[in-house]
């Protein structure tokens, strides 16, 4: 099994690691490491299907048919696949700045992706707003954020999100259990009084989530899928939970690339 896991990889090595289905996989692995052919081809590519499936060396996106894989960056280690992280540590885009060359980052976990977005927020919200750290304080299936603007007093609701995740098994589900939450007057009393509000946009924020006035938005690495109809389907999906039938569902596309002496530029979409 560990010279069938070895050859598969070596595949996504080649590939740069690019989404692959285990059809992909199989045409372009060594097929010495099944031995005697006493499974035949579909049995030897079923047997590369569950090596991976469920095997955290491994990512999922099931946004195909069949489900595509790559390889988890945050589970390889250089010492068991030497080159490995360097190879994976970029995307297939580059942009280029001055005759420099900047590669995008691809996030080894979606917990980077959101740390990354924390950090830059006032990119994508504008300048003078407030992130803060609220899946701690809803539901079951958190939310990441909440950032808040000072001069709309509005709120939006944050989502951060790998392209890997689905959008209608991982994605939404979690939307919609912060609205399902969001009506139990406990919870949102333990969101008002448990987050460190800054002092002056306490009272502003408190109003906000009393009067419901902040929009959902999703911040992928990549979107694939139609926007418009997920906005459609979601609102379709909460509407028994929001009061504020004015609450608008964004998606928003963040990139990070990384050029000479680490440094970074930003694109979003």
């Amino acid at each position: 099994m560990g010279k069938q896991i070895q050859a598969i990889i070596n595949v996504f090595k080649k590939n740069k690691n690019k989404l692959l289905d285990y059809n992909e996989i199989y045409e372009q692995m060594d097929k010495s490491v099944f031995g005697s052919n006493k499974w035949g081809v579909q049995g030897q590519k079923n047997i590369v299907y569950r090596l991976m499936l469920g095997n955290p060396l491994f990512e999922i996106n099931e946004n195909y048919i069949p489900k595509k894989f790559k390889v988890r960056l945050n589970v390889l280690k250089a010492k068991d696949l030497p080159g490995v992280e360097n190879i994976y540590s970029t995307g297939d885009t580059s942009i280029f700045v001055d005759n420099k060359k900047f590669e995008e980052v691809k996030f080894p976990s979606e917990k980077d992706f959101e740390n990354e977005i924390k950090s830059n927020h006032e990119l994508i919200f504008g300048k003078n707003t407030s992130y803060y750290d609220i899946k701690s304080k809803v539901g079951n299936r958190r939310c990441d954020g909440l950032v808040f603007d000072p001069k709309n007093k509005r709120g939006y609701i944050v989502e951060a999100e790998l392209s890997i995740h689905s959008l209608y098994g991982h994605i939404i589900p979690q939307i919609i259990d912060f609205f399902t939450n969001m009506k139990d007057a406990q919870t949102k009393d333990d969101l008002k009084w448990g987050i460190p509000w800054k002092k002056n946009e306490k009272l502003d924020i408190h109003e906000a989530i009393d009067k419901e006035r902040y929009d959902i938005i999703v911040i992928l690495d990549k979107i694939n899928f139609e926007t418009d109809e997920a906005k459609n389907n979601i609102a379709e999906l909460i509407k028994n939970f929001v009061k504020n039938k004015d609450m608008q569902i964004l998606f928003r596309e963040f990139n990070v690339y990384l050029g000479p002496k680490k440094k970074k530029i930003f694109r979003v979409k």
